[in-house]
């Protein structure tokens, strides 16, 4: 649950913290493209069931753990993201960061290291990766729910409900007591830097 005097940063990961999707980028290990036969086998909703088998092609096409590792270490931040999150680290007292993602804790935990960005969150809530004895990776869902507009692995609202960050019930019960505090408004951004200065405006901090 966030502490009360902090303001919570909830990230995703593809196409936010990193330039691009972590899950295709793994093909590039490959010489050619995917079958075709492989990619009719997804499933709107059921990513994490199709990565399971790219993961098993890969394997079969002698792609290795390491190799797998060092393909992921290639992916570029985000523009200005580096900087927004070691600023966030800094600013730790201020700030609850979590990373709620569709990715894997394998992939993410890799990026992360490579860029030196891993103690920044306090939280990752992701599906589940690990490496067997035979030197497989294992994916699993994160959990199962209900949502019918999430994939059936991760409900991101639903996992922020229960770890307790509920902002509509922060904003119901500020309403309820006749706050006027509340300013809900969209910021558009492009790169990291954009974020970090839209943080430090709002909270008088350089």
């Amino acid at each position: 649950m966030v502490e009360p005097h902090k303001i919570l940063l909830a990230f995703d990961f593809d196409h936010t913290i990193v330039d691009g999707n972590s899950d295709t980028w793994i093909t590039g290990c490959l010489p050619d493209p995917l079958p075709a036969t492989l990619k009719q086998n997804y499933i709107k909703g059921q990513w994490t069931n199709y990565m399971r088998k790219v993961l098993a092609y890969l394997d079969d096409s002698g792609v290795t753990v390491g190799k797998l590792k060092a393909r992921l270490k290639e992916m570029q931040l985000v523009e200005g993201m580096a900087e927004l999150l070691c600023w966030l680290a800094k600013e730790h007292n201020r700030f609850d960061v979590v990373l709620v993602s569709d990715s894997n804790s394998l992939f993410i935990d890799w990026i992360l290291q490579r860029a030196g960005l891993q103690h920044v969150f306090g939280h990752i809530f992701t599906n589940p990766a690990t490496i067997d004895a035979c030197g497989h990776v294992l994916l699993k869902p994160y959990h199962s729910h209900s949502c019918s507009r999430c994939p059936v692995n991760l409900c991101k609202g639903q996992v922020l409900r229960e770890k307790g960050y509920s902002l509509m019930r922060w904003i119901k019960e500020m309403v309820s007591e006749g706050s006027t505090n509340v300013s809900p408004h969209i910021v558009p951004w492009e790169t990291g830097f954009e974020v970090l200065q839209f943080l430090q405006r709002i909270t008088g901090t350089t």
